[in-house]
């Protein structure tokens, strides 16, 4: 018989969710909720506005109804970029990685400024029987496709829809939305997020796999997410959601952008071609060009047309960085598309701990520690769908000091979860079975311009060596970018790249391995889609790094 898990804190919110089905489909849905309270206020069809009672300290999320809101930015200045945040009620790894954010951030349409948050709640969990061959695919792999689907019928304009599926192989077979069982004995394991033409997002770990093996993981899962758009599509068509919403674009000057252009490019190419490695004085002479255009401004508009201005500068300091690349293969530091920083490392830095080791890679550095302890030091694991203890940690700090900011230290926010976890995914296959104490690592970004979850990786590896673990292969890490250009399908694939050339280009792409295979990477696309071509250039160029 199949068995039903249910969070005891959702008891009281489901039992009352499916019991007004007429209410949930209806148009005006509005939900508030805080951390010790939950309140829900539904308009019915016939325009009753119906309050119901307060469910006490839904303490693990703040929204937890499946809906669609949209929310207006608060005071004068309106987001630069559109937000998709999905909230989730779930504490666990997967459930804190933003796979799905990125995914569909790339496909709102230009100039649509209004923040977009999909919620959802975990409510109910179905276990399959083995015996009858019933399985249930794990929750967080339908995230992205609820998600989607609720922008699909929605009337915001978005260029998905999207989907994204879990793709593991096991016993030579790949296979699509595996369940816990099946995921214990696959030997590689992705989060694939794509529309129906390109893929948008990887994340994932395997055993030194080779790149011909991970590409045939992607085609396999772009396969599935292929069907799932469809239905999406269909589903928007079946609730007469095909028309969406007219909105008003931002206000620009033509003019003043063409003058901007013209004025500034050929500055800002000289800049980007001049091939200085020294970060802080790139910053410095793009942003003098954009203040002398500034001070050239009559007084009288200068207030006026400062915020233009900038917001032009950006688009002509991009394009300069990218036809420079593109066009003559010079980079913002001096280096060829293939050419990796300057790499500097010690071992035995602290005598403090088992194990330390500093690595340097260009203008990012990580000094990573190794700690041994007793299986009393194991990590409890207890959240909604696993249990159990992890004896192989991995801590990732940023510190403001690290890219020269003076902001206050807070919580772990999702660049640490993120990073982390993808170092964490990149060693622990290499962790010896058997090993008899705890290990945790904590990697100290002191510096970072591109790549310090590569270079935690890397450090780490050289940290825990120096404690005596008897690691089964060294792993190593590199970023890879990517510079497109539409227009003639130009393109170019750079190796280990610069905080810049992430913010300026098409796409990040972590790769992690020892010198047989891959053991994770992690990817996001800046552009529409990604073609296979390009990224098995990327992967090989990856591997020569």
């Amino acid at each position: 018989m199949r068995k039903t898990y249910l969070n005891p804190k959702y008891e009281a919110l489901r039992q009352y969710v499916e019991g007004i089905p007429e209410i949930m489909e209806s148009q005006g849905t509005y939900i508030y909720g805080g951390r010790r309270n939950l309140i829900k206020l539904f308009e019915a069809p016939d325009g009753t506005k119906l309050n119901v009672k307060r469910f006490k300290k839904p303490s693990l999320i703040n929204n937890i109804i499946y809906s669609t809101g949209i929310r207006k930015p608060k005071g004068e200045r309106a987001f630069k970029y559109p937000q998709i945040l999905l909230q989730k009620g779930i504490e666990t790894p997967e459930a804190v990685a933003y796979i799905e954010i990125r995914n569909a951030l790339g496909l709102l349409q230009d100039c649509y400024f209004i923040s977009i948050q999909c919620a959802y709640a975990h409510l109910l969990y179905e276990v399959g029987n083995a015996e009858e061959g019933t399985y249930e695919p794990l929750a967080q792999a339908l995230a992205g496709l609820a998600a989607s689907a609720a922008i699909a019928v929605s009337d915001i304009p978005f260029n998905g829809p999207i989907s994204e599926v879990r793709v593991a192989r096991v016993d030579g077979e790949f296979v699509i939305n595996p369940n816990f069982e099946q995921l214990e004995k696959a030997d590689m394991e992705l989060m694939v997020g794509a529309t129906y033409d390109n893929i948008m997002m990887v994340e994932g770990e395997m055993d030194e796999v080779s790149e011909v093996e991970l590409l045939e993981a992607l085609k396999t899962a772009h396969e599935a997410i292929k069907k799932q758009c469809i239905a999406q599509q269909e589903l928007a068509e079946a609730v007469g959601s095909t028309v969406k919403r007219e909105y008003c674009h931002e206000v620009n000057d033509e003019d003043l952008r063409k003058d901007v252009h013209e004025k500034c490019y050929d500055k800002a190419y000289a800049v980007a071609k001049a091939g200085c490695a020294d970060k802080h004085w790139r910053n410095d002479s793009f942003a003098a060009i954009c203040d002398e255009y500034i001070e050239s401004l009559p007084e009288e508009e200068r207030d006026e047309k400062t915020a233009l201005v900038k917001r032009y500068y950006h688009d002509v300091e991009k394009e300069a960085v990218r036809r420079c690349i593109l066009d003559e293969g010079i980079r913002l530091d001096g280096r060829k598309t293939t050419d990796i920083r300057p790499i500097w490392c010690e071992v035995d830095y602290i005598p403090g701990p088992h194990g330390s080791a500093v690595f340097t890679r260009g203008e990012t550095q990580s000094l990573s520690t190794v700690t041994l302890g007793t299986k009393l030091d194991e990590k409890i694991l207890d959240e909604v769908l696993c249990q159990g203890k992890e004896r192989f940690l991995l801590h990732y700090n940023f510190p403001p000091f690290s890219t020269g900011e003076a902001r206050p230290v807070r919580g772990v926010g999702r660049r640490e979860i993120g990073h982390g976890n993808l170092a964490h995914r990149a060693l622990k296959r290499m962790f010896p079975e058997g090993f008899p104490y705890t290990c945790r690592i904590v990697s100290d970004i002191l510096e970072s311009n591109g790549s310090s979850s590569m270079a935690t990786v890397c450090a780490g590896t050289l940290a825990l060596l120096d404690a005596g673990v008897q690691m089964k292969k060294p792993v190593s890490g590199i970023a890879m970018g990517l510079i497109t250009d539409t227009a003639s399908s130009k393109y170019a694939v750079l190796s280990d790249i610069l905080g810049d050339e992430d913010h300026l280009g098409d796409m990040d792409f972590k790769v992690t391995g020892t010198r047989d295979g891959i053991t994770a990477t992690q990817m996001d696309i800046k552009v529409d889609g990604l073609s296979y071509e390009i990224l098995e250039k990327a992967l090989q160029q990856a591997r020569d790094g």
